[in-house]
């Protein structure tokens, strides 16, 4: 029977899920009538037929399993397709969910053929139904349910910035109660296949990394709670069965793929260390300064060794395989970059002036690669393929650049900048078609306007051509090498309006204080002699309180791995249940159980011009 989505504007046709014998909503008879007629009428029951729906999964096979490949390719296209009848099911609720992230990829075209104003407008129909389904408690397996929420992870929005870190908290829960966490030791005649618990935890782990490095918070799943430097990572023996039985993907694709993914499993052991480092649990404590010398030197072996060993560098050959080899390359290398971005800004921030010395030069090349991947993103075509974690990854890199424009006095210097700009309004662009970020949109303008009307002209100008003299030919960020005090409360205004979801420019208010004279000798660059030190001393503390430290990082939410933590969560709306964070203390704790992510538009804030020098730079979702 087929259906019409009258109530979401998105008028494609729709077919009942039973339609599918595959598909189960194992607690559907459980419910009470007014509720099943009410995700009725949200439509959470049925599915698009046709082309729009094989976009949809195509879509995701393309550009979601590669890297989080949560359910098995092989099994899932015969079932699909109804051509083993019987041999499996498969939940109404993960495959809502898996729909909601495909629809990022889709084109604006196909959007519109099905009936949609916008890509937007799709993902957020998705996404309700999917979330409608979880809250009233249709499915009960704990690992589908905790694929579907891994899955949900991709969401966050403008309204509720720590969306993706609550759907985290959730999905690992949920694995843990199936015994994901300790696959290895899963028997043989257990519920669930080692191989699909091993699959859901490595994508756990690498959803874990991925979000809190680029949302600068806390990480959730701790070594104390699963190592992974001492297991093994998903290798292609984990993955052999979907190697010939993809859709999508060629086996020779499908082999580099798998490779990637390995590379990646092998990135999150070497980001532990330094996420723990960088965005600890604990804020209040700091290590002692030699003790963290000796750590950070470790976190940068740990770096340098997947650079050498594991990382999948771009090379000539890359242009015989398919596109994807070299987009996915691009992506981690994004990860890797970011990952180094903020050990050194760790080590620029809290070391002598001779370790920053060393140091600021790795520092400058990490923005300036974050640049040049941004390029070739936007040259090859395929900055519409990038996940939206990767908004985050880029706005310090974006926001430097627009501040070295400002600095600049050099002809040949500004038309490089301004080009570099472009791409990322291009970037830019795409993101807002896919997805709800425009609060970053008017971050950025704010910390652009305090920046402008707390600094005089006077000071810009004599910081321009004095410096360009002294420094001779610029490479990476004049912002960083002529006002690294700058620089530093910018990226402390960005790491902390990341992490708990609102603009921190109380991190910039210094900034008004601060003279033309105190200005141009903040400017001095940190690599001269009468740098000043920017670091901030940490503060003495005991070998006791460093192993204090530790221990809390090892044990802090430790019941958060017993079933008896995940037994009740099948009750819990997603707005009931938050992750710790970053900074937690100044986030909102209370939301509403069934808030309506489609038709809740943030407001993107004042859209007054700044300066003309501005005016040219189409900043994120404008």
């Amino acid at each position: 029977m087929c259906w019409k989505d009258a109530s979401e504007n998105t008028r494609g046709p729709l077919l009942f899920f039973s339609y599918y014998p595959c598909l189960q909503a194992p607690n559907l008879r459980g419910l009470q009538p007014a509720d099943v007629a009410f995700l009725e009428s949200q439509k959470c029951f049925h599915i698009p037929v046709g082309p729009f729906l094989e976009t949809l999964v195509a879509h995701y096979f393309l550009y979601v399993h590669p890297c989080l490949p949560i359910v098995n390719e092989a099994e899932f296209w015969p079932m699909f397709r109804q051509t083993q009848p019987g041999s499996s099911t498969f939940s109404l609720l993960t495959f809502q969910a898996m729909l909601f992230v495909a629809c990022s990829y889709v084109s604006l075209t196909d959007a519109r053929e099905w009936g949609a104003e916008s890509i937007r407008e799709v993902r957020n129909s998705f996404y309700r139904r999917a979330k409608l389904l979880y809250d009233f408690g249709v499915e009960d397996d704990h690992l589908r349910l905790s694929q579907a929420l891994t899955l949900l992870t991709f969401q966050s929005t403008g309204s509720d910035h720590l969306t993706n870190t609550t759907w985290l908290t959730l999905a690992i829960q949920q694995a843990v109660a199936a015994n994901a966490h300790v696959y290895h030791r899963s028997p043989t005649d257990a519920k669930y296949k080692r191989s699909d618990l091993k699959r859901l935890w490595w994508c756990l782990l690498i959803r874990d990394r991925i979000i809190a490095l680029g949302m600068r918070r806390s990480l959730q799943i701790l070594p104390s709670h699963f190592d992974a430097a001492s297991h093994c990572p998903l290798l292609l023996e984990d993955l052999s069965e979907e190697i010939h039985a993809s859709e999508v993907y060629d086996p020779e694709t499908k082999v580099m793929l798998c490779k990637l993914l390995t590379s990646q499993c092998q990135l999150v052991a070497a980001l532990t260390a330094l996420i723990m480092t960088v965005y600890p649990l604990d804020q209040s404590k700091y290590l002692h300064e030699n003790f963290e010398s000796v750590r950070l030197n470790e976190i940068k072996s740990h770096l340098e060794y997947w650079k050498t060993n594991h990382m999948l560098q771009r090379s000539s050959q890359d242009s015989s395989y398919h596109p994807s080899i070299p987009f996915y390359k691009q992506l981690t290398c994004v990860y890797f970059k970011t990952a180094r971005l903020a050990l050194y800004h760790l080590i620029c921030f809290r070391t002598s002036q001779r370790q920053r010395q060393e140091n600021l030069p790795n520092l400058m090349n990490a923005v300036q690669v974050i640049n040049e991947i941004v390029k070739r993103f936007i040259v090859d075509s395929t900055a519409g393929h990038l996940p939206i974690s990767v908004v985050a990854y880029t706005v310090l890199p974006q926001l430097v650049l627009s501040f070295d424009l400002r600095f600049c006095g050099n002809s040949i210097g500004r038309k490089n900048q301004a080009h570099d700009l472009e791409n990322y309004n291009e970037l830019n662009r795409q993101y807002d078609l896919r997805y709800d970020c425009s609060h970053v949109a008017s971050w950025v303008n704010d910390i652009i306007r305090m920046f402008e009307t707390s600094i005089s002209p006077n000071t810009l100008s004599t910081a321009k051509p004095g410096h360009s003299g002294r420094l001779g030919p610029l490479k990476g960020s004049l912002l960083l090498q002529i006002q690294p005090a700058i620089y530093f409360q910018l990226t402390t205004v960005v790491d902390t309006s990341m992490s708990t979801g609102h603009l921190a420019l109380g991190n910039l208010q210094s900034i008004e204080t601060l003279s033309a004279t105190s200005l141009t000798e903040l400017s001095s660059p940190l690599g001269s002699p009468s740098g000043p030190a920017l670091a901030l001393a940490p503060p003495s503390c005991s070998l006791e309180d460093y192993h204090d430290r530790m221990a809390l990082e090892e044990v802090v939410n430790i019941d958060f791995y017993t079933p008896e933590a995940a037994g009740h969560l099948k009750d819990q709306s997603i707005d009931q249940v938050r992750a710790p964070c970053f900074n937690t203390s100044s986030l909102d704790t209370v939301h509403e159980a069934s808030r309506d992510e489609d038709s809740s538009q943030p407001s993107t804030g004042d859209a007054a011009s700044i300066d003309l020098l501005w005016g040219s730079i189409a900043l994120l979702g404008e």
